[in-house]
């Protein structure tokens, strides 16, 4: 094959923004195989043509997106509406991660500030024996804000 149209892998990395590492990576998972690899060599080049996918890649991973659904999301093309769905479903999936991550924070910040313990606060009461309405469930700290307030909406639901 010619090689004077192809860019040896290290010129490749520098115009993708990408590093000869990922180029490497890319290739052995079957997401961006190289033009021509030199049998003696081993060592890799790329057409100019390429570059759009690569940059491609590159956005798409600087989103966090896992290879496999960067892959589905090729094989359909770079336009069209399903790159678009699966960009819109992402990007919700990364808003709701966000909200989340969100409320962490903002509790652990008010929690540090304040000088609060690390669990919620806990009132204990005696008294007449009195009708309660109870909502449990065993989950990680990040999904306890979200539970807490599904569960009081739930109970005032409830209660009415």
């Amino acid at each position: 094959m010619d090689r004077t149209n192809l860019l040896p892998i290290g010129q490749f990395a520098q115009a993708s923004g990408l590093s000869v590492t990922a180029l490497r990576h890319y290739d052995a998972s079957g997401l961006l195989a190289p033009a021509l690899v030199d049998p003696d060599s081993g060592y890799r080049y790329f057409r100019r043509d390429q570059l759009r996918t690569a940059q491609l890649i590159r956005a798409l991973r600087q989103l966090d997106m896992p290879i496999e659904q960067v892959r589905s999301l090729l094989a359909h093309g770079e336009e069209g509406e399903e790159p678009a769905r699966a960009l819109r479903a992402h990007l919700s999936a990364a808003v709701r991660r966000l909200e989340i991550q969100r409320g962490v924070v903002h509790s652990l910040l008010t929690r540090l500030t304040e000088g609060e313990a690390m669990s919620h606060r806990v009132t204990i009461r005696q008294g007449a024996p009195v009708r309660a309405l109870v909502r449990s469930a065993t989950l990680e700290q990040p999904a306890l804000d979200e539970f807490v307030l599904a569960a009081y909406r739930e109970m005032y639901t409830a209660a009415g």
